[in-house]
């Protein structure tokens, strides 16, 4: 779906918030060291692809795009719970402005497929049959994102996990 001057959101990590200024492009892909990847994870984005660029070819790239969340509080404190169930989180909610190409998919699609390296193949063709132009369907969406990205506002914030891990 082609969008132009839309808000999301993006998550990065508070310590990579001073690379990027209010007004400033945000670069596509930004660095994939943003967040640890596992082999696991490795693995299964290896797998989506493959399926991706052989059978998806009209779909963009998860290793090319920027992934944004909808412009959501509720749905950013769900991705925050889902992929920090046991650790406290300080990072940066970026607000950016976009105009290029978007498509939703569900995120829950990847996650079940990092969990379950048996389910990847079935996953990641459910992962691609569900991504369109709308968020609405899904619990945990994500945006795949190719075009220009314009930084509009950034807040610090904290995330307590909600199933902190005891020592």
């Amino acid at each position: 779906m082609d969008v132009e001057n839309e808000l999301v959101y993006r998550i990065i990590p508070k310590s990579k918030s001073d690379d990027f200024g209010i007004n400033g492009t945000i670069p596509i892909p930004m660095e994939r060291d943003d967040f640890p990847c596992s082999p696991r994870k490795k693995e299964t984005e290896d797998c989506f692809e493959e399926l991706r660029a052989t059978s998806f070819t009209n779909l963009p790239s998860r290793k090319s795009s920027l992934f944004v969340l909808p412009y959501d509080q509720t749905i950013v404190n769900k991705w925050l719970s889902d992929h920090y169930p046991h650790d406290d989180y300080d990072y940066t909610l970026c607000k950016l402005r976009i105009s290029g190409t978007l498509i939703w998919c569900d995120e829950d699609k990847f996650s079940s497929a990092c969990l379950e390296p048996d389910t990847r193949g079935t996953d990641a063709m459910s992962y691609w049959n569900s991504a369109g132009d709308t968020y609405d369907s899904f619990e945990l969406p994500e945006g795949l994102f190719r075009g220009e990205a314009t930084l509009v506002a950034k807040e610090n914030k904290h995330f307590c996990a909600p199933f902190p891990q005891r020592v």
